[in-house]
Parts: structure tokens; sequence; C-alpha cells
């Protein structure tokens, strides 16, 4: 059966809601790194920081902070202390797993797309 016509708004205002929750958890001013890459972006800052919260976000001295050495491998959250331990957890994942199964960084990009 066809979801009804306001199906589409309503997932399109819970996507929004999502976002703008997501930014809220995000500092009032981005650090500088997101600033400049949001500005070449075209992008708000805040969404950017935002989405990479919420993509690898973890808890460093009681505040929310994005973790570059975090993978998602078939739907398991790994994060390493380390870059070393990152790139190497990442060439096991690739071996094992096929690419599009794998995201990777603050904003868990996909490798296979």
């Amino acid at each position: 059966m066809a979801a009804p016509v306001v199906a589409v708004p309503l997932r399109a205002l819970v996507l929004a809601a999502g976002l703008y929750a997501g930014a809220a958890l995000a500092q009032e001013v981005p650090p500088p790194a997101y600033q400049l890459a949001a500005q070449r972006a075209g992008i708000p800052s805040t969404v950017l920081y935002a989405v990479a919260l919420q993509e690898s976000g973890i808890r460093r001295n009681g505040r929310l902070v994005p973790w570059p050495w975090s993978l998602n491998v078939a739907g398991q959250s790994r994060r390493f202390a380390t870059r070393a331990d990152a790139c190497t957890g990442l060439q096991q994942a690739m071996r094992a797993t096929p690419h599009t199964r794998i995201d990777a960084g603050l904003g868990q990009i996909n490798l296979g797309y």
C-alpha cells in the first residue's frame, strides 16, 4: 500500500527536527576547523558540527566531542585511541568487509559509495 502524501512532508519535518536538535547539541560557536570547512562547503557550521557529534561523538571530560578515530563496520561502532590504531582497524575491516558496509571518521563517511 502506498504511503499517504502527508508522509513525505512529515518525514521532512522529522528530519529537520532531528538536525535542529543535533545542532542544539553543538556548541554555540563550533571549533574553527568546522567553521572553515562549513564556509567552504556553503553550509551552516552548527549543522556540520552537529553531524560530527551525532556520527562520531564520545564523552570526554564531561563533554560530547567528535572523535576522528571512529569506524562503523557492518553496524558495529568502533572507537580507537590513536590514529595508528584506527588505520590498522580500517585496513583489517577493508580486507574482511564489503566497503559499502564501512563508515569512517568524524562524519562516518561510507567508503563504498
